[in-house]
């Protein structure tokens, strides 16, 4: 809440006194308090024995200012408590005055389960006194986050203070108690040291406990039949994170790390496993909750079954509160990403590249989306797809369908979807954003029709659609998205009703602002089959004005740009593919939304 207590902070200079105590040994041992009121009324120094407290003297008084503590130092990072503090040399405390015409913010620190770091009141527009570290035994501080995901670190020396905050600890292990080690050539037998590895990700994953990280050294790991540890009648599990394969949850406090070494990328490599008698192929199966997986590859996940099916590089089927990061599923012939079950997973920087099924069904790749939330119920919430790419996936670079609760896409790039890798050939179906529907096979039992979020994605040159509602039963919201060269860069195509097997002419219950289409591949289909009357359409390149867009209006339109390398942390790499042009007519007309940006250029790029 914010807060105008009319304070400001006041410059002050740390004084401890040099001198230590009266030290007689035939007198009791006493200190010299003084009391630095930083041109308030005075107030009478205490002499207090060694180890005793000091009373707390009536508070100074300071025309236009309110007295805010006594600290010991000008960082005002520790205010002295006079009912526990206890003296142990001479020292000088310093009045911490606000003044009464500013407006000052409450900063909370969230440390999980560390020592506590008390809230700091911080003037509008300053820097936050950097706190000192808090403790948590076998971990280090890694830094201080603007959320609970760690995605932005606060920079104390730069960036300022505009309202009310919470900061949140990101605590790493922090010794060798709290990790085991996985290496090519290391042995099952070793206790799982820097030193003396692991061999197998898989006996690791055995021995971990919550509050603990497996870090995965870099090399390529060839998984084999050998390496299946649980199989059903239509599956096997490579690597199985579940109930079932006797894995553990972390917990909110300790969560269980699966980590790429820092530094280095691990491959697991898993064109070896094929199965026989022949099913379908995960590589990590996961139904249990608060895991992160970070920084490593998966490649050559197989199809060995000829009628349809499907293989998967990563199944979500249950697990709560997992972190899917940094991750690269890409040259095989399975999904990248899958989600069917759990909620508040967080995908967060991932790639799929590369995946075509080329010998189930004809080789026709139709069941090899990049990313997919398929949940059954509504329970189901608060999945999020954040800074993920999909190219040349033989079907969907991001899919919906038969998802039955909100998920949202958010500053995702799918392009070159619906081809096989490297080519034009046509392979599945090919839409950039399936974002919804139920198909039309049948009547839908559904109490609430979900409305997803597509936000800041781009979708460029996939073989059908650019954004597509997919016969949804109701409305998503687009908010400033970019499509270019797709057939369809919007398409808002509503199925009629549940009971209804057919689709309504014009799309219904859209919220669509702030969004880009430039050089539809079908002449003027920036935005089709809609219902303007029964949607929520505001200011976009294409309605209510349709702009006369130009390559000037972009800075670059190089499409090859969208497969630069990742910058250092994961994020997308910064580049000038469609974005405005200084002067461009997209830069301030749109409206703000209220995201994370709060800008009015039109588009994904601000």
């Amino acid at each position: 809440m914010k807060r105008f207590l009319f304070y400001l902070s006041v410059a002050l200079t740390m004084g401890l006194l040099a001198g230590g105590c009266n030290d007689s040994e035939d007198e009791v041992r006493t200190c010299t308090v003084t009391f630095d009121s930083q041109g308030g009324s005075e107030v009478t120094s205490q002499i207090v024995a060694q180890g005793g407290r000091i009373s707390k003297p009536t508070d100074p008084t300071r025309e236009g200012y309110t007295f805010a503590g006594w600290f010991r130092e000008s960082t005002f990072a520790n205010e002295w408590d006079f009912e526990s503090d206890v003296v142990t040399s001479d020292l000088t405390l310093y009045a911490y005055w606000l003044d009464n015409s500013v407006t000052y913010y409450t900063v909370s620190f969230h440390t999980g389960s560390g020592s506590q770091v008390e809230d700091k009141l911080v003037a509008e527009g300053e820097t936050v006194p950097r706190p000192d570290d808090p403790e948590l035994a076998g971990y280090s501080l890694a830094g201080w986050f603007t959320e609970a995901e760690y995605e932005y670190e606060w920079d104390f020396e730069n960036d300022v203070v505009t309202a009310d905050m919470t900061l949140y600890a990101n605590w790493v292990p922090g010794d060798e108690t709290n990790s085991y080690f996985v290496a090519v050539g290391g042995d099952d037998t070793n206790p799982g040291t820097i030193d003396a590895p692991f061999a197998s990700l898989n006996h690791a994953l055995s021995v971990v406990q919550p509050g603990q990280t497996i870090y995965i050294r870099e090399g390529t790991y060839y998984m084999t039949n050998d390496d299946i540890t649980r199989e059903d009648n239509t599956w096997v599990y490579v690597f199985d994170i579940s109930t079932a394969g006797g894995k553990v949850s972390g917990t909110a406090e300790a969560p269980i790390n699966i980590w790429g070494y820092e530094g280095e990328r691990p491959v697991i490599d898993m064109s070896r496993v094929r199965p026989e008698p022949v099913k379908r192929v995960i590589a990590f199966y996961v139904d249990r909750s608060y895991y992160h997986f970070k920084n490593f590859e998966i490649v050559g996940t197989q199809v060995v079954v000829t009628g349809h099916t499907q293989s998967e590089c990563f199944r979500n089927d249950g697990g709560n509160y997992n972190i899917y990061e940094n991750l690269a599923m890409h040259d095989g012939m399975a999904i990248g990403f899958y989600l069917t079950r759990g909620m508040n997973n967080l995908i967060l920087n991932c790639d799929a590249y590369n995946n075509y099924d080329n010998f189930s069904e004809g080789a026709y790749g139709g069941n090899v989306d990049g990313f997919g939330a398929h949940v059954p119920n509504a329970n189901h919430v608060g999945n999020v797809f954040r800074g993920c790419r999909a190219w040349w996936n033989s079907d969907d670079g991001f899919d919906l369908i038969n998802c039955f609760a909100p998920v949202i896409f958010e500053n995702c790039w799918s392009f070159y979807n619906g081809y096989q890798p490297g080519t034009m050939d046509n392979a599945g179906d090919g839409s950039g954003f399936k974002a919804g529907g139920y198909g039309l096979s049948g009547v839908v039992t559904i109490d609430v029709v979900p409305m997803h979020t597509v936000r800041g994605c781009l979708a460029y040159y996939n073989l059908n659609q650019g954004f597509y509602s997919n016969h949804h039963l109701g409305g998503i919201e687009w908010y400033n998205n970019t499509a270019m060269a797709n057939p369809s860069n919007f398409n808002m195509l509503n199925r009629d009703a549940p009971e209804n097997v057919y689709d309504r002419p014009e799309g219904y219950g859209h919220i669509i602002k702030n969004n880009v289409s430039y050089e539809p591949r079908r002449t003027g289909q920036h935005l089709i089959n809609i219902d303007f009357d029964e949607c929520e359409v505001g200011i976009n390149s294409f309605y209510p004005v349709e702009m006369d867009l130009t390559d000037a209006d972009f800075v670059s339109l190089d499409p090859g740009e969208l497969m630069a390398p990742r910058k250092a942390d994961g994020s997308l790499p910064d580049i000038d593919f469609l974005r405005p042009a200084p002067g461009s007519q997209l830069i301030g007309a749109g409206e703000v939304l209220g995201f994370d940006y709060t800008g009015t250029t039109l588009g994904c790029f601000q």
